[in-house]
Formats: C-alpha cells, structure tokens, sequence
C-alpha cells in the first residue's frame, strides 16, 4: 500500500511542474516598445530635464481568454541610493509615468509585484484584431545627474496580472528581457571659459613693478566642463617672457602651473573627467622673474598664453589631479 502512494505523489508533482512551466512559457500577454522609442540621447550639462515619450505595445496571448492585465514596469538596475538608475553607470532618479492617468504610480525600484493599488490598466477587445493594445508613456531624466560620455543599457522589467472580467488568471507573472530596452548615450562634451560662463578670454595684470621687489605670482581661474578626461596645450607667443614687441629680443621671463603642475611654452597636461556638472575651476598661475628688471627700459610688456584643451576617450586617465603627459 505505501508503494503506490509514493508514486501517486510523484505523479502528481510531475504534472504540476509540467503545467507550471507551459503557464512560464506561454504568458497571457507580452510588452514591448515600438521602434526606437527608447533610444534616448542625455546630456548632464542641459539646464532642463530629458522627457522622452513612448508607446508601450501590449499583446494579448493568442490562446489566452484575457480581457484586460494590468502591469507595472520595474528598475532593475539598483543604485547605492535605492533610487532606479538607467545601466551600471547611468543618471539616477528617472521616473516614468502613464499618461492615460497621471495619478497612478506605475514605476519602481527593485521586486515587486503588481496589485489593485498602482499601475496601468489595458482591456482587451473581441478577436485577433482587439488583443493588440498600446499604452502612452513618457520618461523623464532630471537634468544635471554627473554621468560621464558612455552607452547605459537598461532593460526594465514587467509584472502583471490578467484577468477575466474582474477575475485574475493565474498568479501575477514577471516578463524579464530586451523587450523594453532603454538606450541612452551620454554624448561626449566639453567647454571652458575664464572667470565667468561664456568668456574665453581673460587678463592677468600685474601692474608696475618694482625693480628691487622680487618676483611676482598671479593668477586666473579656468574652469573646465566635460563629460569625458582632456588633455591641455600650453603656447606663448613670445616665448614665456613678457615683451615690448614681437621682434624683441629682451624682456621679463616667466614660469606657469596650470592646476597646480608645471607647464611650459608647447607642453600638454592630462586631466581627469571634472566633476559634473559642476566642472573644475583651476588657476592659471604665472610667476615672473624680477632678477634683471632694472636693467630693462621702461615700456608696457606683454605675452600672450593660449590654452587649448582636447577631449579624449583612451589612454591612461590620470586618478588624481592633472599630470604632465609624457
């Protein structure tokens, strides 16, 4: 008697399981987006947030006797912060809402299943024809978030539930994959200016000298905006000395540092990506050399300093501050 119990209870697992795995293969309904809905270009340097709208296309399993599901769309990249994130880098904070009720919450963070309190609701019509539905949305990005130039990959997760009227068939289900990939690229950028926003040039003035002072440092602040690390060119015209002409062969030597590093006449530094958006305010500072200035007639000198500065993507990328590229 004990026999035929053992495998009656085995026989009954097996065709559970077998019955389990057709409802996992065979869901009530799929979600996908249309087209490139989702590729999404972001840039932390933009004063306003990233909104990008898009159909979520819903489509009711050909065997299945749905009317409606309702689903909710899941992060399933999860962030120090418990805040959902686009890819392993990517900007933090994004949402994503339904436009067809915009009280409903329909996003989240991390597991969670999908109730009667939240979400999207999609009723299905009569036929082939009425089992094909779409759902409006629209992401949003906050603007600013300290994302350098990459390619983030996010593939957002569905739970659901169908239903028969306002009966649920089955449990509700989890639909993981590409079908709903976000594609966002931050885009390579960069921009400086001199003292304030929008000025590329600047003036260090170090005003009558002293013949029997020493020497003399000042300074300008540079500030650099970028989403990837850069290299800067150092150039002087008259050779690093400050000239009464072009064609004059004496004057006052100088010495520079740029960010604190040694730079002279044609050298290149390399600097890490700055801090975004902020960026990285670094002085210019030039020191002149006083030793000989008595011996020199009186005249306005002058020299001027170019900075050029060049993003790049490859190489070694310094940890620290800037380094002097060798």
């Amino acid at each position: 008697m004990n026999v035929p119990k053992i495998l009656l209870g085995l026989v009954a697992a097996t065709t559970l399981t077998a019955a389990n795995v057709a409802h996992a293969d065979s869901p009530c309904a799929t979600f996908e987006t249309i087209g490139t809905d989702l590729d999404v270009v972001y840039s932390p340097y933009l004063p306003t947030p990233t909104v990008r709208p898009f159909l979520l296309r819903v489509t009711r399993s050909s065997t299945s006797p749905a009317t409606s599901v309702r689903f909710i769309l899941l992060d399933a990249t999860h962030s120090a912060t418990g805040n959902p994130r686009i890819g392993p880098a990517g900007p933090i904070g994004y949402d994503i809402r339904w436009l067809g009720n915009t009280g409903q919450t329909v996003f989240f963070e991390g597991n969670r299943v999908v109730d009667q309190n939240s979400g999207v609701t999609v009723s299905f019509g009569n036929g082939p024809v009425g089992g094909l539905r779409t759902a409006s949305m629209v992401m949003t990005i906050p603007a600013g978030k300290p994302v350098a130039a990459s390619r983030q990959i996010e593939n957002l997760e569905v739970s659901f539930q169908c239903y028969v009227g306002n009966t649920p068939i089955g449990v509700p289900a989890t639909q993981m994959g590409n079908q709903l990939q976000v594609d966002l690229r931050v885009l390579p950028y960069f921009g400086a200016y001199i003292d304030s926003a929008g000025t590329n040039t600047g003036r260090i003035d170090f005003g009558p000298l002293d013949v029997a002072g020493g020497n003399r440092t000042s300074s300008i602040a540079v500030t650099s905006l970028s989403t990837l690390p850069y290299d800067v060119q150092v150039q002087t015209v008259r050779g690093s000395a400050l000239r009464l002409s072009d064609t004059a062969t004496d004057g006052i030597p100088y010495t520079m540092r740029f960010a604190g590093v040694a730079a002279a006449n044609g050298s290149t530094l390399r600097c890490p990506t700055p801090p975004i958006p902020s960026g990285a305010s670094q002085n210019l500072d030039v020191t002149l050399d006083n030793s000989h200035t008595r011996d020199l007639r009186a005249g306005r000198y002058s020299d001027t300093i170019t900075l050029t500065f060049t993003p790049y993507d490859r190489g070694s990328i310094p940890s620290g501050g800037c380094v002097a590229r060798r």
